[in-house]
């Protein structure tokens, strides 16, 4: 990668891989593609089958959660299903040179081929910001036995990497009250007052953008502090001190 200024990030590999194996990157295993889940990379592994692996071209996005199911493809038609689970997810690669190793493997010690095409690819942008939230606050808005008017608060700090503005602004969810809500850069900037039903999902997802490259953009999650019970005799409900997950 050249060190050129700018970041390359989201990256994909796409590839023909005959009957499947295992691609790391940089010594380090990043992606097991038509294998048994678990299986570990050593001679005696078999691929999990030839179905679909010749013929297709296939992206495995990198960026993705590690565990994800990767490498379909969604332009052809008919679609492609994954047939990767992504090990080791990369958001970006930093300037120099890098090494793809690949382990292939086919179905049987009889297979009378194999096939292997690879290509490394990312996208190139001069700027990347980034930033999460802080533990979020709940107000009862006095009426504590009735959560629907309740509301939430939380600080966000957003921090910029490359060109960027002194500035950024908040353009989603769509119909999200934090629309237009802007802040500066390395700066704590608390969301206040947000309608509990904007979490009807379980959180929130704040789209955010740099105020001069509107496509220069992040996403925030912003997860609401949850009641977990009610006092019958008719005191405050207790409510979580920090952030629990969506479940």
């Amino acid at each position: 990668m050249p060190d050129d200024g700018n970041f390359y990030v989201n990256p994909i590999i796409r590839y023909v891989l005959d009957d499947g194996g295992y691609v790391y990157l940089d010594g380090q295993l990043i992606l097991a593609v038509n294998v048994a889940q678990d299986a570990l990379d050593d001679y005696g592994t078999r691929a999990a089958g030839s179905t679909g692996t010749e013929d297709n071209l296939r992206n495995a996005e990198l960026s993705l959660p590690v565990g994800t199911r990767t490498g379909g493809n969604s332009e052809v038609d008919p679609a492609i299903g994954a047939n990767a689970t992504l090990i080791t997810q990369i958001d970006r690669l930093s300037p120099g040179q890098h090494t793809l190793a690949v382990s292939a493997h086919n179905t049987s010690s009889t297979s009378s081929d194999l096939a292997l095409a690879m290509q490394f690819v990312s996208e190139v942008t001069d700027c990347l910001i980034s930033g999460p939230a802080a533990s979020s606050t709940r107000d009862l808005a006095g009426t504590p036995a009735d959560p629907s008017d309740d509301t939430i608060s939380a600080a966000v700090t957003i921090v910029p990497e490359g060109n960027t503005a002194a500035t950024w602004q908040i353009t989603g969810p769509t119909g999200s009250t934090l629309i237009g809500t802007t802040g500066t850069y390395n700066a704590p900037v608390t969301l206040q007052n947000i309608p509990i039903s904007e979490f009807a999902s379980g959180s929130l997802i704040v789209e955010i953008a740099d105020s001069t490259s509107p496509t220069c953009t992040t996403t925030v999650e912003i997860l609401p502090q949850r009641i977990i019970g009610l006092d019958s005799i008719g005191g405050p409900p207790i409510v979580t001190t920090g952030d629990l997950g969506k479940r």
